[in-house]
């Protein structure tokens, strides 16, 4: 199966998609765009993400589980990045009750690494995990990228 690089415009800069027909290897945030191939699943997502940003807050949550390719992470970041995929819009979470959710209570500061490192930037939304206080600590694609989503997404937080 040939995997291929696609590239799409968004309000919060340039998307990377990596993936083949049937499994998704990343979805990042990148500088510029670049030569850009599409395939069936690039131009779904793609889709999905126009769906997204011109309103439909759920449009990115119907994609299943095992089109995502998860073999790039730790045992930790997998839980940790399945639970992110059950976060559903209009819903928050925390870096506590992540914790919780993969059973290892006292790991917050290892839950906030794992979330940084998640590889399908909206689709597995880590813009919608906040400190307890509804504050937000940090966002792998920069500050200002995650304020405007939790703004587009109409989500209470605390700056």
């Amino acid at each position: 199966m040939k995997t291929i690089k696609s590239y799409c415009k968004t309000p919060i800069g340039p998307i990377e998609i990596i993936c083949t027909n049937s499994k998704i290897f990343s979805i990042s945030s990148v500088k510029r765009l670049k030569s850009s191939s599409d395939n069936k699943l690039s131009l779904k997502i793609k889709k999905s993400l126009k769906d997204y940003f011109n309103g439909d807050c759920s449009a990115l949550q119907n994609f299943s589980l095992n089109l995502f390719c998860l073999d790039q992470g730790t045992d930790f970041q997998k839980k940790v990045w399945k639970e992110l995929k059950k976060i559903k819009h209009p819903n928050i979470s925390s870096y506590k009750d992540l914790a919780i959710k993969v059973k290892s209570p006292k790991s917050s500061r290892a839950i906030g690494g794992a979330v940084g490192k998640n590889p399908f930037l909206l689709f597995f939304p880590c813009h919608r995990v906040l400190g307890s206080n509804k504050k937000i600590t940090g966002f792998s694609a920069g500050i200002n990228k995650k304020i405007f989503l939790l703004k587009h997404e109409d989500l209470e937080f605390i700056p």
